[in-house]
């Protein structure tokens, strides 16, 4: 459970958007709430951008194996999805009225940034299985890619996941022979 602490900052900040959203429309009497929850998305923003990277350097220098990797990277795209589909609700209701049409600019951009933050593990996980033999080099390119891309990333790190878990066990089959 510890190696997977530096990458909570990852994991909650489309949450934070989530709690943003939840402060302007639900609770906009409290004062300075707002201005709170944006102070909450830059920080949690800012250390999540620190850790996708040292996360993804450790990876890469080979502070983890290529299961532990994937699975993290999986993690981090796996339990924000419920974030995600509360702020795609909300971005499709502030399209439907111009007054609003900024709001749904500014969650696309933060939906890119937490992309862009879980892809850096991802990217990191897919390296990794490619030094162990895991993946060849083009799928390397190819889950690489993918995980940069909406909704095609999850699929594409339970593939990678897959993938490093089935080397795992068929090592341990020949360690055992």
């Amino acid at each position: 459970m510890k190696k997977y602490l530096p990458a909570m900052p990852i994991m909650l900040f489309p949450y934070s958007v989530v709690f943003a959203l939840f402060a302007t429309f639900v609770l906009h009497s409290i004062p300075y709430l707002l201005h709170a929850s944006i102070l909450l998305i830059a920080l949690l923003g800012f250390a999540s951008l620190i850790c996708s990277i040292a996360l993804c350097a450790g990876s890469i220098v080979k502070k983890s194996d290529a299961t532990d990797a994937a699975r993290l990277a999986m993690m981090a795209k796996l339990i924000p999805i419920p974030a995600y589909i509360c702020i795609f609700l909300c971005g499709v209701v502030c399209l439907m009225t111009i007054f609003t049409f900024f709001i749904a600019v500014v969650l696309f951009l933060l939906d890119c940034a937490a992309i862009f933050f879980s892809g850096l593990l991802g990217a990191a996980a897919v390296v990794r299985c490619k030094s162990e033999g895991v993946l060849t080099k083009g799928q390397m390119y190819l889950y690489g890619a993918l995980q940069f891309v909406f909704c095609l990333d999850i699929v594409s790190s339970i593939i990678v996941f897959r993938k490093a878990k089935a080397n795992v066990t068929i090592e341990n089959v020949i360690d055992e022979a």
